[in-house]
């Protein structure tokens, strides 16, 4: 026997009674009947998101990334609470912009200052339909960022004092030393 349920809403528990008629064909008396009632309940299945791919970008560079495909599920209409963690706030913190029931969530990204490195994010969907009878009500998503290092200008701090030519002067070579500071190929 296969029942299937079209009366009704799936979001709440609710009962059907089934009718069973059996005939042998063989006449008088030949038919029995029997009924059952069935407890039709809810199960929530997990949210969904669309996948993301790993990418690459260079440092000092804010990047916003678009997560698409949000839902609380097929046939679900759960709140949505979306998190996500990076594992590698050495290299850039990221900050989310959601509003349930949006089907999609904002990710920044600023990298911290001349940093470069790669890092895991991870996007974690859960929504408020609960775990009963075998629900799912959370989903885990996973991707690679790469931050590129930029070759940045070297730096020099000059000298702090006022050297003063007179221009009238015949002209002789001069040789004047300076002090230079602080000569680095730039920022790591």
């Amino acid at each position: 026997v296969t029942y299937l349920n079209t009366q009704g809403s799936f979001m709440t528990v609710s009962k059907r009674r089934l009718e069973f008629t059996v005939d042998d064909g063989l006449g008088y008396a030949s038919v029995g009947t029997a009924s059952q009632t069935l407890n039709v309940v809810r199960i929530n299945v997990a949210p969904t998101m669309d996948a993301v791919p790993n990418f690459t970008w260079t440092e000092d560079t804010v990047t916003n990334l678009l997560l698409t495909g949000i839902t609380s599920g097929a046939g679900d209409s759960n709140d949505i609470v979306v998190r996500v963690f990076s594992s590698n706030t050495n290299l850039f913190i990221p900050t989310l912009a959601y509003t349930n029931p949006a089907d999609t969530a904002l990710l920044g990204m600023t990298p911290l200052t001349n940093n470069s490195g790669t890092a895991v994010i991870t996007v974690i969907l859960q929504d408020d339909g609960g775990t009963t009878s075998g629900g799912v009500d959370s989903l885990t998503n996973t991707f690679s960022i790469v931050v590129l290092p930029v070759n940045d200008p070297p730096t020099i701090s000059g000298p702090t004092d006022t050297v003063y030519l007179n221009e009238h002067i015949n002209p002789v070579p001069l040789i004047y030393s300076i002090g230079l500071s602080n000569i680095t190929v730039g920022p790591p």
